[in-house]
């Protein structure tokens, strides 16, 4: 009913050029002036016609022009950077949302908590299963820097969990490094993503 009515010949999409991006219950209006005529419609639509109130909590008006302005959706966090590589031309950036990135923490630290009682060979690829859909979602737009402080985590979580479970004393990895060894033995590596992209892409 939403975007029925949203474009409808009255609605807001043709009377303000206002557009509606929807996903399940949570949506986004783009505006270059979101004001009371657009709120209200919304407020009258969800209070009024569906009765629904809508979260105060996640309901706000953003400028995006504006230094420092961001928006989450959908794990997403979306913003205008400054190009190197054309010193003063904004362009549009996203890149996962710092509570998406906790969130996915929470999630692996859970997976390699003491409680596991995943056998050592289906450690790795249950894990990297887990490292491969993250990737496939949040590979859009500018995600290398999470990625690459994402692989950081995992890579020490993955050790200090393999170090309690094993029996043997555990030993240093010399000049192969932490980051070789788990990366030899089948680790998942999110900061990879462009090299798998472009083979993708051929």
């Amino acid at each position: 009913m939403l975007d029925r009515r949203w474009n409808a010949a009255n609605g807001p999409r043709h009377r303000w050029n206002a557009r509606l991006v929807r996903y399940a219950d949570d949506f986004v209006v783009l505006a270059r002036y979101i004001g009371e005529p657009i709120q209200r419609f919304l407020n009258d639509l969800f209070e009024g016609e569906l009765g629904l109130k809508l979260s105060q909590e996640k309901t706000r008006i953003i400028q995006l022009g504006q230094k420092g302005a961001s928006l989450d959706f959908l794990g997403y966090t979306f913003r205008f950077g400054t190009s190197k590589l054309w010193p003063g031309q904004p362009y549009w950036q996203l890149h996962p949302s710092a509570k998406s990135q906790k969130r996915f923490r929470e999630t692996i630290r859970n997976f390699l908590s003491k409680g596991n009682k995943v056998p050592p060979h289906d450690l790795l690829p249950t894990l990297n299963r887990k490292l491969c859909g993250w990737e496939n979602y949040f590979r859009l737009g500018q995600p290398s820097v999470a990625f690459g402080k994402m692989d950081y985590y995992v890579t020490h979580r993955t050790w200090r969990h393999l170090r309690r479970r094993s029996q043997r004393k555990c030993h240093s990895f010399g000049k192969t490094g932490l980051h070789r060894a788990l990366s030899n033995a089948g680790l998942f590596r999110l900061s990879q993503w462009r090299s798998r992209q472009r083979l993708v892409n051929t």
